[in-house]
């Protein structure tokens, strides 16, 4: 809740007044309950003095009818109630109480004034009565009587009167507090009124120069304190105005900059809260609502990162990097330096993954070429150099290192041509130009090229698919796809066995199966055998011709059209590989 000034003073002004009123009450109230009770119990004890001088002169007998009547002759004269009792505790006489009620008192020995009494003389007790039914003080004072027996005299008086005094005086009180606050709260709200009326006036002048570039200095009508400030706030409003203007047109070209670069900026002050961060960085950390002071560290939660930011050596640039939780995943390059007035740093990300892919596929191909092209090329050049030793003489024998040089070149043929499509389907990221297709005529046109090396092997191949499924493929893509999944499908299995081929409907997608009853492929494996030159068992593999691409290519293909590739266990043994379609519907 904003308050006023004013306001302010007028509660304040009201607080204090109540704290003095209710301090100065509660005081009071206790203080002169306090004096009347210490006056009540001083004239208790007067009159028990007198009453007990005017026992020990009294003739008479210490019987229960004469002191009954001496008690109401003293009750009477004193308006208080009196007891008299001997020491034992035996009530001899009450002035509330008749001969008969006195009968059937029981023995007051242990009274707490009556006990002090016997002891010191003079005794004090403050309790409820039963015998009255209200709250009594007593005082009570030993005596001689004038048959030479001792006795005791008590004399109480109710502390409802004390009560209805104390009532009196918190009304008393309560009316003067009542006048002394509305005394209070009009010279409160007179006085406030005075004091603020200059300060209200500035304000509104200062608002208006907060809020108008043009506006005009504020009039002073008053020589105090407060109009004193307007000369200096005219002041200070025509400079604001100035550094604002050069603030606002450096942040504006630091924002154009900024936005500018291919790098995410986060500017970070000593605690590592964020205070500035441009469009890049934003979509980089993938924040959507940025807000100044929020530390980075609960935006980006990267050990490495945090670690480079708890480190602050002065002057120095340091640089990590990490990598970004996608989808998809993102690999940052990350700088930071410290601004040179040292008022924080400026961390600087760049997004390297295109880099470290290319980077990776360079490295992978090198490795993988050397090694995939080293067996060929030196079956080749054995067999060449042995021709050139003479065996082209031995017709027979030149015959079959002529026939595996030719192998040998197909072999490295094919490698090459499908190194070059892996290499443009990786460097290419655009998807490929899809169509509707019959999927059951694919799988038909590439069925009968391969029809012939099946029958060889005395394998049967199985179709189940609906003739009118069509998905959204490219033609020379999809052939491909289809044509390595069978090949590999041929090539593995046992003769004598089955393949199946099947289409499954999956809402938006349809999946093709390929499955055999080949040697399969362990459960280690299946995570890895898309990869380039990745082979189960490599001999097996290059005995059949395989380049050990052809699983990579279907699958950067697969992932071009839209759509996933994957294999799964046959039991007892087999394997199953897939890939899904988009569908058209």
């Amino acid at each position: 809740m904003n308050l006023s000034v004013r306001s302010k003073l007028f509660l304040a002004s009201i607080v204090l007044v109540l704290v003095v009123i209710l301090t100065i009450g509660i005081y009071l109230n206790y203080a002169l309950s306090q004096w009347l009770e210490t006056r009540i119990s001083s004239e208790l004890k007067s009159q028990v003095i007198l009453g007990r001088l005017f026992l020990q002169e009294k003739k008479g007998d210490l019987t229960v009818e004469h002191m009954d009547w001496v008690a109401d002759m003293l009750g009477n004269r004193l308006s208080k109630r009196v007891t008299i009792m001997t020491i034992d505790g035996v009530v001899l006489g009450d002035s509330q109480l008749n001969l008969e009620e006195i009968g059937h008192l029981e023995s007051h020995d242990a009274r707490p004034e009556v006990v002090d009494a016997i002891r010191a003389e003079f005794g004090q007790a403050k309790r409820y009565s039963n015998s009255v039914g209200t709250s009594m003080l007593y005082v009570a004072g030993l005596f001689h009587h004038s048959s030479g027996k001792e006795a005791v005299l008590r004399i109480a008086m109710s502390l409802q009167d004390l009560e209805t005094t104390r009532e009196h005086l918190l009304l008393v009180l309560v009316f003067a507090g009542t006048l002394a606050m509305v005394a209070a709260l009009s010279v409160g709200g007179v006085a406030t009124h005075l004091v603020t009326g200059t300060l209200r006036k500035l304000v509104r002048h200062a608002q208006v120069l907060a809020m108008e570039a043009g506006a005009q200095p504020i009039p002073v009508y008053q020589h105090d304190e407060i109009s004193g400030l307007t000369g200096s706030l005219d002041q200070i409003a025509l400079e604001l105005r100035r550094n604002l203007q050069e603030l606002s047109d450096a942040r504006s070209h630091l924002e154009a900059v900024l936005e500018g670069m291919e790098e995410g900026v986060v500017a970070l002050d000593n605690a590592g809260c964020m205070t500035l961060m441009n469009h890049y960085a934003k979509k980089l950390l993938a924040v959507a609502d940025f807000q100044t002071g929020k530390p980075l560290a609960e935006v980006v939660q990267v050990q490495s990162l945090l670690n480079l930011l708890a480190n602050t050596g002065e002057s120095t640039v340091k640089s990590v990097e990490f990598d970004l939780p996608g989808p998809p995943v993102c690999q940052v390059l990350a700088g930071i330096t410290t601004m040179g007035n040292q008022a924080g740093r400026i961390l600087v990300l760049r997004d390297v993954t295109e880099i470290r892919r290319l980077e990776m596929i360079r490295r992978d191909f090198v490795a993988n070429v050397s090694h995939e092209l080293r067996t060929p090329v030196s079956v080749i050049q054995a067999n060449a150099q042995t021709l050139m030793d003479g065996a082209m003489e031995d017709y027979e024998y030149s015959g079959i290192l002529m026939e595996a040089i030719e192998r040998n070149a197909s072999r490295l043929s094919r490698i090459i041509t499908d190194l070059l499509e892996l290499s443009r389907l990786e460097a290419e990221h655009a998807p490929f130009e899809l169509q509707p297709l019959y999927l059951a005529q694919a799988m038909d046109r590439v069925y009968m090229l391969r029809r012939e090396m099946a029958e060889n092997k005395n394998i049967d191949i199985c179709f189940y698919m609906d003739p009118n499924t069509q998905i959204l493929a490219n033609g020379g893509a999809l052939d491909r796809v289809l044509g390595n999944y069978l090949d590999n499908a041929i090539y593995y299995n046992v003769p004598g066995s089955c393949i199946t081929i099947r289409f499954v409907d999956q809402n938006q997608f349809i999946r093709l199966e390929v499955e055999d009853n080949g040697i399969g492929i362990p459960q280690e494996h299946r995570s890895r055998i898309f990869e380039r030159f990745y082979r189960v068992d490599s001999g097996r593999s290059r005995k059949v011709g395989g380049t050990g691409l052809g699983l990579a290519i279907a699958k950067h293909m697969v992932d071009r059209m839209g759509g996933e590739v994957g294999v799964d266990s046959v039991e007892p043994h087999g394997a199953k590989f897939w890939a899904t379609f988009m569908k058209v519907t």
